[in-house]
């Protein structure tokens, strides 16, 4: 009888988790995964996130998550131990992300605010992250990561807003907006996007990759179903902090005062996706184009693949 009390308490809690959907995201990204060849290993070369996240569907849907997630940038030549002006720079970040998302019952918008906190230059890890990637693909590796600047404090908010249409059971459209701000980042991010298939997902592109957080379906169905996302849109840029570390805002400007004729701050970007499901699982393949933020390079291509799974 002694244990009574505690067997009820680890019902309740059981019951109390039932009723919640937990998930287990992990993405990566990299312009190695690209269907025009091999990676470039420039600009946003890679960026790795793990992530879980915990769904209330009732009448509305809410998804609370946290995400840990690393990003890699490298100029054009990895050979070079002095980067080259007008040239991205040696970069990196490592930083944790919370997250709300809420999409009321009968309304035809969803919101999505996240926070960042972590840290930038040498602390990230991605130097040695990246030496040993390459060493166990056998590739290249990198000459100027001792060329990156010092750590420094990262941290980000950003507030987006969905507007979806569905036009029928299997087609759905809509606009999207993300606004950031941070010690790294102040843009801002418009864009459309179609979907076709019968995946469950809400629309968020943003400035990340342009994916949608999504999860599984919640059903022992063992077809295979799946989708496409095709998302256009630009990216307007205030200040870009990687970019003001490079070569060149230290020798034409002082930062972060940009100079426009060496920066673009419109960035027009172009998305792709395709997603499967099979009963507790997801697979995700993107590819994403994105214009160079430096008038003289030339525009960028890579890829994710995520996986999501329903614990």
């Amino acid at each position: 009888m002694r244990f009574l009390f505690l067997i009820f308490i680890f019902y309740g809690a059981f019951s109390v988790w039932a009723q919640v959907h937990t998930f287990l995201n992990v993405q990566v990204e990299n312009d190695f995964i690209n269907w025009w060849g091999k990676g470039s290993d420039r600009y946003y070369t890679g960026g790795n996130f793990i992530s879980v996240q915990r769904i209330w569907q009732n009448k509305a849907v809410c998804l609370i998550g946290t995400e840990l997630v690393q990003k890699a940038y490298t100029p054009s030549n990895l050979q070079a131990i002095k980067v080259e002006e007008m040239d991205f720079p040696y970069a990196g970040l490592l930083f944790m992300r919370n997250f709300i998302l809420i999409s009321p019952a009968q309304k035809k918008w969803t919101l999505l605010l996240r926070i960042s906190s972590g840290t930038s230059g040498p602390r990230s890890g991605v130097a040695l992250f990246q030496k040993r990637i390459h060493q166990w693909i056998g590739d290249e590796a990198p000459q100027g990561w001792t060329t990156m600047q010092s750590s420094y404090p990262y941290n980000q908010i950003d507030i987006n807003f969905c507007h979806p249409l569905q036009l029928s059971s299997r087609v759905a459209m809509g606009i999207a907006h993300q606004w950031e701000g941070g010690t790294f980042y102040n843009r801002w991010v418009g864009q459309t996007w179609l979907f076709i298939g019968s995946s469950p997902v809400i629309y968020f592109v943003g400035t990340d990759s342009m994916i949608p957080v999504q999860w599984p379906h919640l059903s022992n169905n063992k077809k295979i179903t799946g989708g496409l996302l095709i998302a256009a849109g630009i990216q307007y840029v205030v200040r870009d902090r990687i970019i003001e570390e490079s070569v060149y805002s230290k020798t034409v400007f002082t930062p972060p005062i940009f100079s426009d004729v060496f920066l673009d701050r419109s960035i027009p970007q172009i998305s792709g996706s395709f997603f499967f499901h099979r009963q507790n699982i997801a697979f995700r393949l993107s590819q994403h184009w994105r214009a160079a933020s430096l008038d003289l390079l030339p525009s960028h291509f890579y890829g994710a693949i995520g996986f999501s799974f329903h614990l």
